[in-house]
């Protein structure tokens, strides 16, 4: 988080990409002509013209084109860091190389290095500076205060950041080297203590983050530069224009000081989910994305009503998601404040796409999953499980199949139990569902249909997804006593038992519902054999369970090859999506293997039956055909016309093979 009065160093790109948010004086249109879109990972502002880094390595220059700033941009996608000067700019390549175009008067452009090895840039108002790989910096341009001359011959540098007639370097200890003028203080005034995390340069003052996110200011303080920086900690990112300071909160907020009449300190945005700010003269430009786009950031709630949020510019995060198709996730953290049940959803009506919900223990370095689910109230999510009182939660919400929109939380902890009667039935997901306890139960009318006694019991529903075998039990190692389970066709008001079962597994449960149609609920019925009670898991399973998803390596050239959906069982769907596709693509099916080298790096994995012209085997389910049980199916991907793989006598790419086995 490095930045210069107008430079930005490589540390000052944003942890995620975001959409460009500007306020101020638009002159020569730096704010009504900013590009759009949220692929932006760094920012800078400058006097009446913007540049901006987008994920792709490609580099954005609007507003005012004087000394060729706009036209002379560099073209291509292999930019790592950006940095502005005086109407002139640098820009860093992944290979270490630097570009500059703009203005030469004072040959910060002619003398640009032009070896490899640099791994920052900075960039003040007629001179420049690079950070080599052992920490050395190089300096070149206008040299009138020493800022060229002067800048420090010894390695180890970590940061470096441009003033207007000053250089300011990190070292890996956290101390500060300045040189330069020190007309305002800038040198002598400077902080001897270590500790410093990031520093950033304005016209005559500096500022440094300290590691506890507290905020150093010195040098001019003629606009209160110096004695109107926030005070505290917390804070993430540090930024100096020329006569102001910007600052981001942990929470994503921003903080600006300095020249009290100035519109970037006046008019600052308000809201949350900032990641990088710079500002200069009359206007100001930042990213805003998501912070809480990682479990690291994970925005803490409350019970009641949150929200609302967005996922419309999230990423999809790690682990992968357990009970559906699920991208464009978001985090969250919430403590139980009762030893009972707990209850979270996204079933307003204010959330506008289909969520998912998952729920884990732990730490975000070794998260536990709890539970998860897709679709218990409509396409919305819905978790319910037993809790202790002060227990921690992390929580994520994500779009089944990409989808993305608004949503809101709602967290309920209750000491009651909420599905202790059919009309509250709890929905299930495929796998482990819990745990759950029939501690605080009471016992319902309907009677069970095997087992000795009636206890406290509580209810369940199910959806079935294929038109296989349909099981339930509660045969896991988290069980604590003897269950009694069975399973109901019907409505909460006309059950129709399919079957009950009292000792499948020891002491534990199973009951199969055979030949399942696909969208019936069913409704289960959970409780304990002569009166007690307990904890116990519901484990549901579809299928014959010899379904199987195997990835073979055939593929070359970087195409690539993604299966979608569930498992593959009858009934059940599932698709296909072809990426890095360049040339005309098409999605093969065939029924024998052959694995057959066509050229070097390719080989056909099986037969060609069927072929689909297009990126995407679209979602689909397999049909109720039992004969299909234990039958194979190979699917790859080809794009033909693309270099990368066989050349001749037409060139063309393949990807790997799935060989899908039917359940």
């Amino acid at each position: 988080m490095l930045l210069g009065w107008l430079g930005l160093a490589l540390g000052s790109s944003a942890s995620h990409a975001g959409e460009i948010v500007g306020w101020g004086s638009d002159g020569a249109g730096i704010l009504s002509n900013r590009p759009s879109g949220t692929n932006f990972v760094s920012v800078i502002a400058r006097v009446q013209t913007g540049y901006a880094l987008r994920t792709n390595g490609t580099i954005a220059v609007w507003g005012n084109n004087a000394n060729g700033l706009i036209a002379n941009a560099p073209r291509g996608s292999s930019f790592i860091a950006i940095a502005a000067g005086q109407e002139f700019a640098l820009g860093l390549r992944a290979n270490g190389s630097i570009v500059a175009w703009g203005n030469d008067n004072y040959r910060q452009v002619s003398n640009a290095p032009t070896d490899l090895g640099f791994i920052a840039i900075a960039a003040g108002w007629a001179h420049a500076y690079a950070l080599r790989a052992d920490g050395s910096i190089v300096a070149w341009g206008g040299d009138f205060e020493n800022q060229v001359s002067a800048t420090p011959t010894e390695a180890g540098f970590t940061a470096i950041a441009c003033g207007g007639a000053n250089g300011y370097a990190l070292r890996a200890d956290g101390s500060i080297a300045v040189w330069g003028s020190n007309l305002r203080g800038q040198i002598s005034n400077a902080p001897t203590s270590g500790g410093f995390t990031a520093i950033a340069a304005g016209a005559e003052h500096g500022s440094a983050l300290r590691a506890d996110g507290s905020i150093a200011t010195w040098g001019s303080n003629q606009l209160q530069q110096v004695s109107g920086s926030p005070s505290g900690t917390g804070f993430t990112f540090v930024a100096a224009g020329e006569l102001h300071g910007c600052a981001i909160r942990a929470n994503g907020s921003l903080a600006a000081w300095g020249y009290p009449t100035s519109e970037v300190v006046r008019h600052t945005p308000t809201d949350l989910g900032y990641t990088a700010v710079s500002g200069a003269g009359e206007t100001g430009l930042a990213l805003r994305g998501i912070s809480n786009d990682e479990c690291s950031g994970a925005f803490r709630v409350a019970e009641g009503w949150n929200g609302p949020f967005s996922n419309t510019t999230a990423t999809t995060s790690q682990p992968i998601w357990a009970c559906a198709n699920v991208t464009r996730d978001l985090w969250f953290r919430t403590t139980t404040l009762c030893t009972g049940f707990l209850t979270i959803d996204t079933c307003d009506p204010s959330t506008t796409f289909d969520t998912a919900l998952q729920l884990f223990t732990g730490t975000c370095g070794v998260l536990v999953p709890i539970a998860c689910n897709d679709d218990a109230c409509g396409t919305r999510s819905r978790l319910t499980l037993p809790v202790t009182r002060g227990t921690t939660y992390l929580l994520r919400v994500g779009g089944s199949q990409d989808q993305s929109g608004s949503f809101a939380l709602s967290i309920e902890c209750s000491s009651t139990t909420p599905n202790d009667e059919c009309a509250n039935a709890l929905p299930l997901e495929l796998g482990v569902n819990g745990p759950y306890s029939t501690t605080t139960a009471t016992v319902s009318a309907e009677t069970f249909g095997c087992g000795q006694q009636n206890s406290a019991d509580v209810w369940f529903r199910y959806t079935a997804r294929g038109c296989g075998d349909l099981a339930f039990e509660t045969c896991t190692p988290a069980r604590s006593f003897d269950t009694v389970l069975e399973v109901f066709g019907g409505t909460c008001i006309s059950l129709l038992r399919i079957a009950c079962n009292d000792d499948s597994c020891g002491s534990g449960s199973r009951v199969v519902v055979p030949s399942a149609v696909p969208g019936t609920t069913y409704l289960v019925h959970v409780g304990g054999k002569h009166g007690t009670t307990g904890s116990f898991e519901l484990l549901v399973t579809e299928g014959s369970g010899t379904s199987g998803v195997a990835v073979l390596q055939t593929g070359c050239g970087g195409l690539g090859l993604q299966m979608f959906g569930s498992l593959p069982e009858i009934g059940r769907s599932i698709g296909f999506q072809l990426t890095g596709s360049s040339g005309l693509p098409s999605i093969l099916l065939g029924y024998v293997p052959l694995n057959l080298p066509l050229c070097a790096t390719c080989t056909l994995g099986a037969t060609i039956d069927a072929a689909l012209v297009g990126t995407a085997l679209p979602l689909a389910p397999i049909p109720c055909d039992p004969l299909l049980v234990g039958g194979q199916i190979y699917v790859q991907g080809m794009d033909v016309g693309s270099s990368g793989g066989c050349a001749l006598p037409l060139p063309f790419r393949l990807s790997s093979t799935y060989r899908i086995t039917i359940g």
